[in-house]
């Protein structure tokens, strides 16, 4: 009997031993990745650095987002370092709410701009409860995520107390690693990238999340000629009621890139990329 109970101590001994290294080195790459999550009809963009800090850019319309979320993240990782809610509409931060009930949230980036759809004065509620760090993008403030990863932000320009169109208060981000960059445009109008272009004269970058799920006013001539974007990502639902993305604003992306990815059509769409190449894969 003692024999066995030394055998059994020495099987849960090599056992711990195993699972250990899983443990702490699970996941582990030199990679960044980025997934734009197929939400649907809305964003949800996820972003792991190689060392595992993890940026989370809206969450699209359903509650099934944190699901989705957990998934693509190592067992132990039970924070989110950094939130984005580009704008207060529903089908960028309603998954968020089961994002901040379910995980640690260290920091949160808005627009600054207010709406008043209940579900939205919860989430806002729920950031005070919970006394995340709530910070109000300024133009021009740089975040560093990780070691030689960036945030800029490039939008706002100011703080809008009104806003007609509620999408021209989107967050916009470029993230910077290396000689890699992407940009994320929130549902930014044609009228919201060419405020940014009276700053900033060179957004030249590989990567380009197309603003307002490829919608007619969005993606106009002289924001992608300022981009130049290599590959660019549609973040739209299957057979949507507003036939995103617009004939137009394909014809218009196809003057600088045949790499034009959807999530309609793709599915999870994952970008990696170690500081020079980038590589796409697509996650059914």
């Amino acid at each position: 009997m003692q024999k066995r109970k030394i055998i059994k101590i020495i099987l849960i001994i090599v056992t711990i031993s195993f699972l250990i290294p899983y443990y702490f080195l699970e996941d582990k790459n030199d990679l960044l990745e980025i997934h734009f999550i197929d939400v649907g009809q809305g964003d949800g963009i996820l972003i792991k650095t190689p060392n595992d800090k993890v940026l989370i850019i809206d969450g699209g319309p359903y509650d099934d987002f944190n699901k989705k979320v957990s998934s693509k993240l190592p067992y132990r990782k039970r924070n989110i370092d950094l939130l984005v809610i580009t704008h207060a509409h529903q089908d960028h931060y309603l998954g968020l709410i089961n994002v901040l009930e379910n995980y640690r949230v260290d920091n949160i980036i808005y627009s600054g701009y207010d709406a008043d759809f209940s579900d939205y004065v919860y989430l806002m509620s729920l950031i005070k409860e919970k006394n995340i760090n709530l910070i109000t993008a300024q133009y021009g403030k740089i975040i560093s995520l990780d070691k030689d990863i960036n945030l800029k932000i490039l939008y706002p320009i100011s703080q809008k107390v009104e806003e007609k169109d509620i999408n021209n208060t989107s967050v916009v981000i470029k993230l910077e690693f290396k000689n890699f960059d992407a940009i994320f445009t929130g549902d930014l109008t044609c009228a919201g990238e060419a405020e940014i272009l009276k700053y900033e004269t060179n957004l030249e970058s590989k990567i380009l999340k197309v603003g307002h799920h490829g919608s007619k006013g969005s993606s106009c001539n002289s924001f992608l000629e300022s981009t130049k974007p290599e590959l660019v990502v549609i973040q739209v639902g299957l057979d949507n009621k507003f036939n995103h993305p617009h004939k137009d604003a394909i014809s218009r992306l196809n003057k600088f890139t045949n790499k034009i990815l959807r999530t309609d059509e793709l599915g999870t769409i994952l970008i990696l990329s170690n500081g020079n190449e980038y590589w796409s894969k697509i996650i059914k």
